[in-house]
C-alpha cells in the first residue's frame, strides 16, 4: 500500500511535467487552458487537462500523511546527499545564476534571464499570499498535514522551492527547447523537499502547477518575440511590382 503511495506521487509529478512541456499549459493563440473565450464561449476540450491536474493534486491531498511516512523509511546517507539537489530551487541560487546569464550572455541569454526572474518573482509572490491565506503547518509542525491557521508564518502550502524550480525549468526549457531536461531536475527538487520533511507532497504538486503556469506564459511569450519577423518583398503586378515591408508577429 505503501509503495502504490509513493507510485502516486511520481506518477503525479511526471504527469504535471509531461502536460506542461509537452502539451503546454499556453494552447495555440497563446491563451491559458480552460480560459474563456468571449467569441465562442468557454470550450470544453480547454478545461479537460486542467480538470486531471487538479484532481490529481486533490487525490495526493488526501494521501499526504501516508507519503509523509513513506519517506520517513526510506532515510539512507546516499538520498540524503541526492535531496540536496533542492538548492536548485533556492532563490539565493537561482537570482545569481540570473544575474550571471544576464550580464555574460548574448542578447537572447539577456531575454532569457529577464523572463526567469520576472517568472520567478511573479510565482513566488503568488505562493507568499497563498502560504499566508492557507497557512499550512509543515511537516515538522505538529505532523498535520490538515491544520490550517491563515498567518504570516513559515507556512507550507504551496512550496517556494518546487515554485521556483518550475518556473525556472518551464523559461529555460522553453528558451532552449530541453524542458526534458529542465523539468525532471524540478521534480527532484520537489521530491528533495518532501524527503526533508519540508513540505507534504500536496505542497510540492501544487507549487510545481504554479511555477509551471507562469514560467510557461513567460516561455510562450518569448518565443512568440522570436517568431516575430520582418522582411522585405517584391510582389510583380502587371508589368510592374509592389515593394513593401512583412511583418510577421
Amino acid at each position: 500500500m505503501k509503495v502504490s503511495f509513493l507510485a502516486l506521487l511520481v506518477l503525479a509529478l511526471l504527469f504535471e511535467t509531461v502536460f506542461c512541456s509537452e502539451i503546454g499549459l499556453i494552447d495555440g493563440d497563446n491563451r491559458p487552458l480552460g480560459s474563456v473565450s468571449a467569441a465562442s464561449g468557454i470550450k470544453i476540450e480547454e478545461l479537460i487537462n486542467p480538470a486531471i491536474i487538479l484532481a490529481a493534486g486533490a487525490v495526493l491531498f488526501t494521501q499526504d500523511e501516508a507519503i509523509h511516512d513513506i519517506f520517513l523509511n526510506i532515510k539512507s546517507p546516499f538520498l540524503d546527499a541526492v535531496a540536496n539537489i533542492d538548492y536548485l530551487g533556492d532563490g539565493t541560487l537561482l537570482l545569481p545564476s540570473y544575474a550571471a546569464l544576464y550580464l555574460l550572455g548574448a542578447d537572447k541569454e539577456k531575454n532569457v534571464a529577464v523572463n526567469a526572474i520576472e517568472a520567478f518573482v511573479e510565482s513566488g509572490l503568488m505562493g507568499i499570499a497563498i502560504k499566508c491565506a492557507t497557512g499550512r503547518a509543515r511537516p515538522p509542525d505538529g505532523g498535520n498535514p490538515y491544520s490550517f491557521n491563515p498567518s504570516f508564518g513559515d507556512n507550507s502550502f504551496p512550496s517556494g522551492h518546487t515554485t521556483a524550480a518550475f518556473s525556472t525549468a518551464a523559461v529555460i526549457g522553453g528558451a532552449y527547447d530541453c524542458r526534458i531536461i529542465t523539468y525532471p531536475l524540478a521534480a527532484l527538487v520537489g521530491l528533495g523537499r518532501i524527503y526533508k520533511e519540508k513540505h507534504w507532497a500536496s505542497d510540492v504538486f501544487f507549487g510545481a502547477l504554479l511555477g509551471s503556469i507562469v514560467g510557461e506564459a513567460h516561455a510562450a511569450g518569448m518565443k512568440k518575440q522570436a517568431d516575430s519577423k520582418v522582411s522585405f518583398y517584391v510582389e510583380p503586378v502587371n508589368a510592374g511590382a509592389i515593394y513593401g515591408i512583412k511583418i510577421r508577429f
